[in-house]
């Protein structure tokens, strides 16, 4: 079982692919710094596994060439050394193809991440589009509705006016009325009087 080596990674400096798109300050996007720092740790451990690989290699090459000078080990000592340096090296492959499915992981992952807010972003432009319409419509809406009443305003000022005027006019067509009235029956007392003069 291979035991991954923790890294303590301070101050990153990351691709740009994603802090480009676009700065929500969301969860998600704090996701995609931490895979991005998780692939790099993944990287670094990768290299530092391929350095002791080659560090192994070079001092079994030195130690069995300077067996075979010095003629101090012997074939079977060396066959055992042989056997555990392979057996470290199948498990130092094994341990790098481990990391490289986790690293090929992480790219799956991010982009999968990039989509997820590349929708996010198309979403929230169309949720801003939609309510900036919502805004114009309301403030026609408000518009229209204040011109409707300011000539509601308008018609109800006239007929007010026609309507006091309307009572001014039946009220002086009254006046004048009843002064006729008044007259006609003046008038017809004075031709009852002539009548019964004239029969007399």
């Amino acid at each position: 079982m291979h035991h991954r080596q923790k890294t303590v990674v301070r101050d990153m400096c990351y691709p740009t692919e994603i802090s480009s798109l676009m700065d929500f300050g969301t969860p998600d996007c704090s996701l995609g710094k931490v895979l991005l720092r998780e692939e790099v740790v993944q990287l670094q451990e990768e290299v530092h596994l391929l350095r002791q690989m080659k560090d192994m290699l070079s001092k079994d090459l030195e130690e069995t060439q300077g067996g075979c000078s010095a003629n101090l080990l012997s074939a079977t000592e060396l066959r055992v050394q042989l056997g555990d340096r392979e057996q470290e090296l199948d498990r130092a492959k094994e341990a790098l193809q481990a990391m490289k499915g986790d690293r090929k992981r992480l790219k799956v992952e991010k982009s999968d991440l990039m989509s997820q807010m590349q929708q996010l972003y198309t979403t929230l432009e169309s949720r801003e589009e939609q309510l900036r319409e919502f805004i114009r419509n309301y403030d026609q809406h408000r518009k229209e509705s204040d011109d409707a009443v300011k000539v509601l305003a308008k018609e109800k000022d006239m007929l007010e006016r026609e309507k006091w005027d309307l009572r001014r006019q039946t009220k002086e067509a009254t006046e004048q009325a009843n002064i006729l009235r008044s007259q006609m029956d003046m008038k017809e007392n004075r031709v009852k009087e002539l009548e019964a003069e004239l029969t007399m």
